[in-house]
């Protein structure tokens, strides 16, 4: 199945005089497109279409083709994409004699965009053979379900003309469904929607919601805009802060792998500083002990001095609660909402909620959980705790999760063991996640899901790794690990094995 991604390139714009050519992080926007392009692992061919002799050149000079020069009647002001693709499908059925299967528009204008993106929009159409086109889409920031028409006379008309709620244009927007807006960073579709539909879209649209910052560049200010966002995408740190869950450097006091160490909670920051451990992350039970040092005003100021004395973080939770608990429910909400004061109190910057046996729901119908992540994110946004979604579904389910959540304060974490226990490809996930990933926890497993040693299982950690990495991630990772018979002796050749793997990382990326 041939795949052909193609980049409008014309030499006209009057918002922003030469557009395609104008230097974004020293690179032309026009080759920011094409390299993009080419490095999306689905894209047979990269094809830029342009009216313009020095955007041709330009173009060729980074590997794009540019089989013609556009006719001027297309490269007008008035011209439409639909008139584009239509000529470019002409031209290779006239003197190639075939079309290709599947068209990707990649617009130099929307220049913060992963090639992994691509990539799932078009495994998103390949998936769906009665589908016309993908389009990748974001909530907007403004609902239509508040605007009107205005006409000559005056006379004001909603532009949503039926909805359930009688007077909906007064409800709170919280009450009123998400709507998105096609952003521009991918759209895939069929040859034949062009030709028979006459149409960029078809009957039949998918939208592609993601988390990615997306710019539309029109003017100097979305230039700019798009710099910082670029600049924030640099390469993740290949030295990141390495912790271990809470309770794994004691004995387990009841036979279970994730239990919190109950009263022997403080000699794990002696461990964990002689070790060489930057933080521990604190674990709130699935039903909460009330003697949790996290759920005290006393508890706090012992787990504040502890980390003090010991220089061991307390900068990450996992909220183990809506294990047992449903998101979805809102006296979960409610309790989660009241933990932020005191996370905050602790130093914690992260949340992990693992979104899994009663939250699984969210990816059966993630319609109510979306409202309540965003209620959560909310509240912990005002005492400095981000929330992390740790999930069992693929990542480019969890991707388009996160997009439909569409809230600043929600990252991923991810767990290296359990998606290669769940059979997935850690490194294609990783690949796709990138910066959304957030906080990661660490752990191997065998087959048949069993914990084990780092290294000894069947995860592929060190690549995982480096393409985090590779991806822009910079964040902390928590080892997972069991604790053996002796939980101190293990803990430290897991935490060794995980600094060994960053320190080839290192060699690697600065070689």
């Amino acid at each position: 199945m041939t795949v052909v991604a193609v980049i409008p390139a014309r030499g006209g714009s009057k918002g922003l005089p030469r557009k395609n050519l104008r230097l974004l992080a020293g690179v032309p926007l026009i080759v920011h497109a094409v390299r993009q392009a080419k490095a999306a692992r689905s894209v047979d061919r990269v094809i830029v279409t342009t009216d313009d002799e020095e955007i041709a050149s330009v173009a060729r000079e980074v590997g794009a083709e540019v089989p013609f020069i556009r006719p001027a009647k297309f490269a007008t002001d008035t011209a439409t994409d639909l008139d584009v693709f239509r000529h470019l499908l002409g031209y290779l059925r006239d003197h190639e004699g075939v079309l290709p299967d599947i068209l990707v528009q990649v617009r130099t204008t929307s220049p913060v965009r992963r090639p992994a993106v691509i990539d799932l929009a078009i495994a998103k159409l390949r998936a769906c053979p009665e589908a016309d086109s993908v389009r990748s889409v974001s909530l907007a920031k403004e609902t239509p379900y508040k605007m009107w028409y205005v006409g000559a006379d005056g006379a004001a008309a909603p532009v949503i003309r039926e909805h359930a709620l009688r007077d909906w244009y007064d409800q709170p927007r919280q009450t009123l469904p998400d709507v998105f807006v096609q952003d521009g960073m991918v759209d895939v579709l069929r040859p034949t929607t062009v030709l028979d539909k006459d149409s960029m879209a078809g009957d039949v649209v998918l939208g592609l919601l993601h988390p990615e910052v997306a710019v539309d560049i029109d003017d100097l200010s979305a230039l700019l805009r798009a710099e910082e966002a670029l600049s924030r995408a640099s390469r993740g740190d290949p030295s990141p802060p390495i912790g271990i869950l809470q309770g794994r450097l004691t004995p387990s006091w009841n036979g279970e792998l994730q239990c919190h160490p109950r009263d022997k909670w403080a000699q794990e920051f002696d461990s964990a500083a002689s070790i060489g451990l930057d933080h521990i992350e604190l674990l709130l039970e699935r039903d909460p002990d009330p003697d949790n040092p996290l759920l005290s005003p006393a508890g706090r100021a012992a787990l504040r001095r502890e980390s003090e004395r010991t220089g061991v973080a307390t900068s990450t939770a996992s909220i183990d609660f809506v294990l047992d608990h449903d998101l979805a429910e809102s006296a979960t909400v409610e309790y989660l909402c009241s933990l932020a004061p005191a996370l905050s109190e602790v130093g914690c910057s992260i949340a992990v909620l693992p979104m899994f046996e009663a939250s699984a729901g969210i990816g059966i119908d993630p319609t109510g959980y979306v409202r309540q992540l965003r209620r959560v994110a909310d509240v912990y946004r005002r005492h400095g705790v981000r929330v992390c979604v740790e999930s069992l579904l693929p990542a480019d389910k969890v991707y388009e999760l996160l997009g439909r959540v569409a809230h600043d304060n929600v990252g991923i974490c991810y767990d290296v063991g359990n998606a290669t226990a769940a059979g997935y490809d850690t490194v294609a996930e990783a690949r796709l996640l990138g910066p959304a990933i957030q906080h990661v926890h660490v752990k191997d497993k065998t087959q048949n899901g069993a914990n084990v040693r780092l290294g000894t299982g069947v995860a592929a950690i060190a690549d995982t790794l480096a393409e985090l990495v590779g991806q822009g991630c910079r964040c902390a990772f928590t080892l997972e690990t069991p604790r053996g018979d002796d939980p101190i002796a293990a803990a430290a050749r897991q935490t060794a094995f995980t600094r060994s793997s960053f320190g080839r990382i290192r060699e690697e990326t600065y070689s």
